[in-house]
C-alpha cells in the first residue's frame, strides 16, 4: 500500500511506504504503539488457556465457541493486551 505526501522543500508528491506513513502521521512521538503490557508468567498462562479453549473445537463438544481461545492465545503470543492498554494497566514492572 502506497500513500503520497507532499515534500515541502521540492513541492513534489512522493510515495511513502505504509509503515513509514503510519509512524510519521499516527505516532509522531515515534513510540511503538503495541508495547508489551503482559508479564511473561501471565503470557504463559494465557497461551495454555488459549490452547485448551481452542482444543474444544476439535475434541469434546466440538463447538465453534472454542474459537474464542484465539483471543487469549494471541494476547499471550504478542505480550500485548488491548483492554490493558485502553485502561492503562501493565503487569510488567519493567520492560518485559
Amino acid at each position: 500500500m502506497v500513500f503520497t505526501k507532499e515534500v515541502e522543500s521540492k513541492g513534489a508528491v512522493q510515495p511513502l511506504k505504509y509503515k513509514r506513513f503510519c509512524r510519521e502521521v499516527f505516532q509522531p512521538s515515534g513510540e511503538f504503539l503495541m508495547k508489551k503490557n503482559v508479564h511473561p508468567i501471565e503470557r504463559a498462562v494465557r497461551i495454555i488457556a488459549g490452547l485448551a479453549i481452542l482444543s474444544l473445537v476439535f475434541v469434546g463438544p466440538k463447538s465453534l465457541w472454542g474459537l474464542l481461545g484465539i483471543i487469549p492465545l494471541t494476547t499471550g503470543l504478542l505480550g500485548w493486551c488491548l483492554p490493558y492498554q485502553l485502561l492503562g494497566i501493565s503487569t510488567c514492572k519493567n520492560n518485559c
